[in-house]
């Protein structure tokens, strides 16, 4: 499966035949090959296939609205007009439903069909379709190595809506996989990560107090050091390969390095260090930090980077 992405209409298909060079699409813009993710696939599948769905039952709405347009207003006797639903009653047929009562002449009313309720529908379908489409250049971000935002229920139409929606609409496309809110997931990989780096810091520093009989700012700095490490590996792998999941940039990038590396002890070191030894002493530490992880960060950035493309050459 070959999908092809559109930066003009930031629209995305997919085809079974390889496009042929300097394909374009029906604006004229040239499309562009994506290399996405297999979770990455089926979601923007489900979405696109939801798009389709949503695009046939406005179709169908509209066909409401000009079939009722075709038709004349129905003129109803007293008698009629007694035997018509009244606007009081719920009416669930919204073709039906009485839009609004127009005196006549001879004192009968006119009956329409309610093209309210045809309206809020086809507003709700389009607000579903652009959180689809939003959902869709998310997911195409994310096959650049950049960090795609959660997909959330809630992000197609708020509680009040779900509540009103006819059952067609809280459920587009009966049938595929339900894709529940993943924050509590996110969270345990984060606390886990967070935890665990927390707690290497705390033995470094430790190791460096009791053994090495040094201060707490060695053990800071040696956390950094190696955090700055381990996130240009980490960097560089997002950025080159998929071998990263989201998952694992919770528990690995945003959970354990955070948690190891800290710029509030290592500024709590820099007074400590200004108030006892002087100004040169907190400069010099300030100095030494910063350009000693930086180096490292670079270092192990093009490092991986090198070997990541040598690998797959």
């Amino acid at each position: 499966m070959i999908w092809l992405y559109c930066p003009a209409c930031k629209t995305l298909e997919y085809t079974a035949v390889k496009a042929p060079a300097g394909r374009r699409h029906n604006c004229g813009t040239q499309v562009y090959e994506k290399e996405i993710e297999l979770n990455a696939k089926r979601e923007i599948s489900i979405a696109l296939l939801n798009l389709n769905h949503l695009k046939h039952l406005e179709a169908h709405l509209i066909k409401i609205v000009e079939e009722d347009e075709r038709q004349p207003a129905k003129e109803t006797s007293d008698s009629e007009y007694n035997s018509a639903p009244k606007r009081t009653q719920q009416v669930n047929n919204p073709e039906t439903d009485i839009l609004n009562d127009t005196d006549r002449k001879d004192g009968g009313d006119v009956i329409r069909p309610d093209k309210e309720n045809i309206t809020l529908y086809r507003q709700m379908i389009e607000q579903l379709a652009t959180k689809e489409n939003t959902y869709i250049q998310r997911l195409i971000k994310a096959c650049n190595g950049k960090t795609v935002m959660p997909y959330e229920q809630s992000e197609l139409v708020n509680d009040s809506c779900i509540l009103s929606a006819p059952p067609f609409l809280k459920n587009p496309l009966p049938g595929t996989p339900n894709r529940q809110n993943p924050m509590i997931k996110m969270f345990l990989w984060v606390g886990a990560g967070g935890a665990f780096g927390s707690i290497c810091r705390f033995l470094l520093g430790v190791f460096s107090q009791k053994i090495l009989h040094a201060g707490g700012h060695v053990g800071v700095l040696t956390a950094n050091i190696i955090g700055c490490l381990l996130m240009g590996i980490a960097v560089a792998l997002a950025e080159k390969t998929v071998a990263l999941s989201e998952d694992m940039r919770l528990l690995l990038i945003t959970g354990f390095l955070g948690g190891l590396t800290t710029f509030s002890s290592f500024t709590a070191d820099i007074y400590r260090l200004y108030r006892d030894g002087g100004y040169l002493l907190a400069l010099g530490y300030l100095m030494l930090s910063i350009l000693i992880c930086s180096a490292v960060f670079l270092a192990a950035y093009k490092l991986t980077s090198a070997v990541v493309v040598w690998a797959n050459s």
